[in-house]
């Protein structure tokens, strides 16, 4: 969804970058990163 709204602006390079993954492998947390033409959008701590 968020891709698809950037897009509406037209050419975009988006980047979902895995900053960092911690836990065992079937309860694994992921710290992912968003960037749209290099500015940082987001900044999130999830599980799988």
């Amino acid at each position: 969804m968020l891709q698809e709204k950037l897009q509406e602006k037209g050419n975009v390079k988006i980047e979902y970058i895995v900053v960092d993954s911690k836990g065992p492998d079937h309860d694994k947390i992921f710290i992912v990163e968003v960037k749209c033409n290099g500015k940082k959008l987001a900044y999130r701590r999830r599980k799988n």
